[in-house]
């Protein structure tokens, strides 16, 4: 093609392209006037923008002022956004699933709503107190060096780096020591300085 012919065809082409996009935008653009929705067909929660503010003054409270105006910080919350109150939303759902999978007929899923139960019967718990726990107890008071922490690791499924062993078996020292402390009837301001003490047991 002729170069003088292919400048006349992107001339043409620009000056029928360029007024059919700009009414096609005008055609799809929201009157200025029109109010925000609350949902919008992208699925965002339009009500949470605040139209009165100018964009481009304050983007952020035009953006989320809205939600912020309907949703101040609870009082037991340092700070609260939507990941907040995702986090809440998705812990009841989580929730109402469990609770389902504890009245269900299948198996397996039974399985799944018993656990979750087990877990949160706190009078059971309580009235067992820490007999549970007394048979690891009993395996990890019985340790005399380091040397013999890996096998119990192993037997119990923990894989720890061989490097960290040393200060976990400082660590299980020390909690054998403080639940020894919690057993007796005194306080632990009796002794603070014994609970910590490296090498104690």
């Amino acid at each position: 093609m002729p170069e003088n012919t292919r400048r006349r065809f992107l001339g043409a082409l620009v000056l029928v392209a360029l007024p059919g996009a700009t009414a096609l935008d005008l055609a799809q653009a929201p009157s200025p006037r029109a109010p925000i929705n609350s949902s919008s067909a992208s699925g965002l929660d339009l009500s949470a923008m605040n139209p009165a503010v100018d964009p481009c003054s304050d983007f952020y409270q035009f953006a989320c002022g809205g939600w912020i105006a309907r949703n101040p910080i609870p009082a037991d919350q340092p700070r609260w956004g939507r990941f907040n109150e995702l986090q809440d939303r998705n812990s009841e759902v989580l929730r109402g699933v469990l609770e389902a999978a504890a009245r269900s007929r299948d198996a397996a899923t039974l399985k799944i709503g018993d656990y979750y139960s087990s877990c949160m019967d706190e009078a059971a718990i309580e009235q067992k107190g820490a007999a549970p726990l007394e048979p690891d107890v009993q395996k990890i008071a019985a340790l005399r060096s380091v040397a013999d922490l890996p096998a119990l690791l192993a037997e119990s499924g923990m894989q720890v780096p061989e490097e960290q062993i040393p200060s976990l078996f400082e660590g299980y020292q020390h909690m054998l020591r403080l639940i020894d402390l919690l057993g007796r009837p005194t306080t632990m301001e009796a002794e603070p300085a014994v609970i910590f003490a490296p090498g104690q047991r």
